[in-house]
Parts: structure tokens; C-alpha cells; sequence
């Protein structure tokens, strides 16, 4: 069938009914609206001889005038014209943060506390996620200090003293009951990466207590203070008690701790599959022996592996058997392995076992021989001092 041609009645009809609607609705918008009812009526005394004098309208700004407004962004800071209004808790908040950079040292180890949950910052096992933990002798709550200078200034970088992952926001919704952002585990490669885990040091005016912002203006914050479960930690603008963290400083120990026991790593077969097993993590590694006074990195310096499990035990013996021709009549346990999280990352000594995650990633790791100067260098943290 042919297509129904309109009729040109009903086109003009239609269109008059547009055009009067239209206008119409323009003359409603243009009428002032009506006083509110206690205006109207007189039944405020303080307001009972005032006039009507319309609908107020906000003072014009010029654009130059007002101040801009920084918004989450994947790399860098987004600058927005139009301010957003601050309530009065909030604007205190911000204007009684000061500067607190003085309470980190660099290479220095910290723990971080949340003021309200009392629970310490902490780097998950599967290398990847972070949360909170009340385990306060756990090396997965120890940070390390890393203090990048910048032409604005120094900022705050933390790696973890378990895998060396810095601590990093992103842009990801937070899991459903947090606020805010995803934090996580990230290394330290280029510039985009840089910008993900810097972070600025304020305090809150009130004793030790400080805030962490990160470059896109949010602040790092604990969930959980009504459901415990939720452990997440997250970065959020929005003002909440839940931000205020404090410093504990960890001191060094003598040495390097011992490794945790083998951990027994099945093969792969049938009856594995047929259990519901989950399967055992692959890993390359790329490891170099450092100089006495320090690595030296080089193109051709890396010797690649591959590796199945997650026993740092069984890693240091297979490192120590690949280089039994320097090892001059030491052990295994003469050596300590140093991993490093991205090309800019520094070296932290790994003394736990691999994490649970990670299938096809890559380690890279620098081995340390004992009574060189660089092996006297390293710093553990004693978790265990009071």
C-alpha cells in the first residue's frame, strides 16, 4: 500500500495548536510568581507590612570573578567555571587544613589509621585492592614513604612494603554500600601513572589527625563506620568524619625477617579440574643481580623465568640455584629479592608470599647479596614494636 498522505487541514491545525501553546507557555514563564501565603495573608508579624516585590534574582557574576571548581578526571584535574556551594561544615573543613608533609620521611615506614573506625590501611593479598584491616603487626599495613618533588612543591607518594604497589585512585564507581572511587594497587611507569598516585598531606587542626588529597581535589576515605563489612577504601569529595586518618611511624628492624615455609604447589591435571581447583598462578620473572653498591639497570642486565605458585621460598631457591656461580660458597638464605613496581618504582624487599593474583603478570626483581653495601642499605620495618 501506498504511504497515508496527512491532510493539509489537520497539518495546519496541528501546527496553529503548537504555535499558541508555545506562546502561552512563554507568558507563564515571564509572570512573576505569587507571593508565598504567610505574605499574602499577614500571618507572620515580622513580615506582616512588607510588600511583594517579586521574585528575587542572584547578582550576575562575571566568569573572571568566580573561582574555579576542580572535578574527577582519569589523568589530570578538570577546571570548572561554575562553583559549587559548600556547606558551612564543609567550608570549615577545608579552610582549617594546613600543610602536613612534615610527618612523612622519605624511605621511611608509616602505618595509616582511620580516626573513627580505628582500622589501619591495608594492601590486600591478591595485589590489586585495598582496604581496611584491624591487624595492626601485619606487613600489608606498612607503607613506605616516597617523596617526589615537583616545581609546586613535594607531594606524598606510598608504596606498599608487602608488593611495592603504589597506592593509586581511579575513576571507577565504588562497589555498592561505598563512597566515592575505587582506590587500588597500580605501579609506577609514566606520567599518567604519576598523576594516579600522588598526594597531598593537610592536616585538620585538630592534634595528629591529617587528610589525604589526591591531585583531582578528592580525599581518601574508610567505609564501614554502619556496615562493617563494607571494607573498601575509596576517594570522594564530600566531607565526612570517615576521611580523618593518623600517622604511626614503624621502626626499623635489624635485619631482614625470614621467609614464611614452602607452600606446596600442585601440578596441573584431571582430577584438579574435575575438583573446581582454582588454578595455580603463573608468573615470568625477570630478575638481576645487583652490584655491591647498587643496581646498575641496562638493557641486557635481565634473566627471564617463569615461574608457577606463590612461594617466596621456593622463588628465592630457584634465584639461588640460576646464580649458584656467584654465590661463593653462601646460601640461599645469604640473599634477600627486592621487587619493583614499574619502571619508576622503587625497590622493596619482598619477604611474603606472591599475590594470590596476578596470572600473567610480570615481576621484576633485584637480588641483594649479604655483606654488600647495598644489602646493608635496604630497610625491613619491625611490625611487631609497640
Amino acid at each position: 500500500m501506498p504511504p497515508a498522505v496527512p491532510c493539509l487541514r489537520a497539518v495546519v491545525l496541528r501546527e496553529a495548536l503548537r504555535e499558541r501553546l508555545a506562546g502561552e507557555w512563554e507568558e507563564r514563564r515571564r509572570r512573576p510568581r505569587p507571593p508565598p501565603l504567610h505574605l499574602r495573608v499577614g500571618q507572620c508579624g515580622r513580615n506582616r507590612k512588607r510588600k511583594w516585590a517579586g521574585p528575587r534574582r542572584r547578582p550576575s557574576t562575571p566568569p573572571s570573578a568566580q573561582s574555579p571548581r576542580v572535578t574527577a578526571s582519569p589523568n589530570k584535574a578538570r577546571f570548572s567555571s561554575s562553583p559549587r556551594r559548600r556547606s558551612a561544615y564543609e567550608k570549615s573543613f577545608i579552610l582549617s587544613a594546613s600543610p602536613a608533609m612534615d610527618q612523612f620521611h622519605d624511605r621511611h615506614h608509616v602505618r595509616l589509621r582511620s580516626c573513627v573506625l580505628r582500622t589501619y590501611l591495608h594492601a590486600d593479598h591478591d595485589g590489586e585492592r585495598v582496604s581496611l584491616s584491624r591487624r595492626r603487626d601485619s606487613l600489608n599495613t606498612a607503607w613506605v614513604v616516597h617523596i617526589h618533588q615537583r616545581a609546586d612543591g613535594p607531594y606524598l607518594l606510598l608504596h606498599s612494603a608487602a608488593y611495592g604497589h603504589y597506592l593509586g585512585t581511579t575513576v571507577k564507581p565504588a562497589p555498592l554500600g561505598h563512597h566515592g572511587c575505587r582506590t587500588e594497587q597500580r605501579d609506577y611507569d609514566d606520567e599518567p601513572d604519576l598523576m594516579a598516585v600522588m598526594w597531598k598531606a593537610a592536616r585538620a587542626g585538630v592534634r595528629d589527625i591529617i587528610l589525604l588529597r589526591d591531585v583531582a581535589g578528592r580525599y581518601l576515605r574508610a567505609n564501614g563506620r554502619y556496615l562493617p563489612w563494607n571494607t573498601g577504601v575509596t576517594v570522594d569529595n564530600k566531607v565526612s568524619a570517615l576521611m580523618y586518618w593518623t600517622v604511626e611511624h614503624i621502626p626499623d628492624r635489624d635485619g631482614p625477617p625470614g621467609l614464611p615455609g614452602p607452600i606446596h604447589t600442585p601440578s596441573p591435571g584431571y582430577h584438579s579440574l574435575m575438583l573446581w581447583r582454582n588454578p595455580v598462578v603463573s608468573r615470568l620473572i625477570r630478575f638481576m643481580l645487583s652490584d655491591p653498591n647498587g643496581p646498575i639497570y641496562t638493557q641486557h642486565c635481565w634473566t627471564t623465568l617463569r615461574f608457577r605458585g606463590r612461594s617466596v621460598f621456593h622463588l628465592r631457591d630457584e634465584l639461588a640455584r640460576r646464580i649458584a656461580f656467584v654465590l661463593d660458597g653462601r646460601q640461599s638464605f645469604d640473599l634477600v629479592m627486592c621487587v619493583r613496581a614499574g619502571r619508576r618504582g622503587r625497590l622493596t624487599p619482598l619477604v611474603i608470599d606472591l599475590p594470590s593474583s596476578g596470572y600473567g603478570e610480570t615481576l621484576w626483581i633485584v637480588v641483594f647479596m649479604s655483606g654488600t653495601p647495598a644489602y646493608n642499605a635496604l630497610r625491613h620495618p619491625d611490625v611487631d614494636a609497640e
